[in-house]
């Protein structure tokens, strides 16, 4: 779609809810004076519609698709200088990883379940693909287990506990 050259200016972050990929996103994009796209925000923005309403009202399936437009979208702008916090499940449909990894560089922050829980029950962000489950740590196991070769595929894992901004420089090669 774009060539190498271009493939720099766009960094995608994977990985499962609460791990991160929002808050670092918006630090790194500040950081590398980039511009900062939260994937969700966007399709939200784009249908003039919250994504929890996009879900709820179209099925998981519609938001996919929608998700996957305006992915490519924003991988079209080839001028752009972007950081992308891609939703959990963005790179698991519609072949969103292949197509992040040829236009992009892709960083899956990696987080134990324990984390993503405790990041999670203080967070008020509506995540209608947890919302009703019995327990949480299970809802989140199952739907690692499920997503886990998709963010493997990623070109850097950073695990939660070395994320800092020098990490990302160093991984980038801009240290």
């Amino acid at each position: 779609m774009n060539s190498e050259s271009n493939k720099g200016h766009r960094i995608f972050l994977i990985g499962m809810p609460g791990c991160g990929k929002s808050h670092w996103g918006q630090l790194l994009a500040n950081d590398m004076d980039r511009e900062f796209i939260d994937l969700d925000a966007y399709v939200a923005m784009r249908e003039g519609v919250a994504v929890q309403e996009l879900i709820t009202g179209g099925g998981e399936d519609v938001f996919r698709e929608k998700e996957n437009r305006y992915l490519a979208e924003i991988i079209g702008d080839t001028g752009k200088k972007v950081v992308v916090a891609c939703g959990g499940g963005t790179p698991c449909f519609s072949d969103n990883i292949r197509l992040m990894k040829m236009n992009g560089i892709v960083i899956y922050l990696e987080s134990d379940i324990a984390r993503l829980v405790h990041n999670l029950q203080g967070d008020d962000t509506v995540r209608p693909l947890l919302a009703g489950a019995e327990s949480l740590a299970g809802q989140l196991q199952t739907t690692y287990m499920i997503r886990k070769p998709y963010y493997e595929q990623a070109h850097f894992i950073l695990p939660a506990a070395d994320i800092s901004l020098a990490n990302f420089a160093q991984i980038l090669g801009h240290e």
